[in-house]
């Protein structure tokens, strides 16, 4: 499981609730993450199951979820390798599509009338499959949708976002 380059609250906030639908996933840092990002994953530690790029280049990749971000180009080295792989792919975000789209990825659905984040799409999927997040889990996705939508204030906030707050 993956995020962009320069990975924010939405992208960790997405990446932690999707691992309540794929407990077996571990979540890799295709790059460096925003300052706020690097310092809560620092001072909090939270029970995140991480793997190193390092250790993914030695993995065979089976699967992989990519949060937040749906172009091949922003993912960099991870992208590279989960082409190579060949391995089914799942994008969860809310942008619009990017012109270098992830070849043959399945994309997981924005709620009805869209989302302006992506951890209110995830936040969406978890209740329609009647999976309540932990604290944690909760804080994040609250996390990504406060920062991606600017408290709910941002012009591409949607309803889906509020109700899922």
């Amino acid at each position: 499981m993956t995020t962009h380059l320069g990975a924010d609250f939405d992208a960790l906030g997405a990446m932690a609730g999707l691992l309540l639908l794929d407990p077996q996933a571990k979540i890799v840092f295709s790059g460096s993450q925003e300052a706020g990002v690097r310092r809560f994953l620092q001072q909090e530690r939270p029970p995140l199951p991480e793997l190193r790029l390092k250790e993914l280049r030695r993995t065979r990749i089976e699967a992989a979820w990519v949060a937040d971000c749906s172009s091949l180009r922003r993912l960099g080295e991870v992208g590279e390798l989960i082409l190579r792989a060949g391995c089914p792919v799942t994008v969860v975000d809310h942008h619009p599509e990017p012109e270098d789209p992830i070849p043959s990825a399945q994309v997981l659905s924005l709620p009805p009338g869209g989302a302006g984040a992506t951890c209110t799409v995830v936040g969406w999927e978890l209740k329609q499959r009647g999976i309540q997040p932990d604290p944690l889990t909760a804080s994040l996705l609250l996390l990504g949708i406060y920062e991606d939508t600017g408290g709910l204030t941002y012009a591409d906030t949607r309803p889906a976002d509020a109700q899922i707050v």
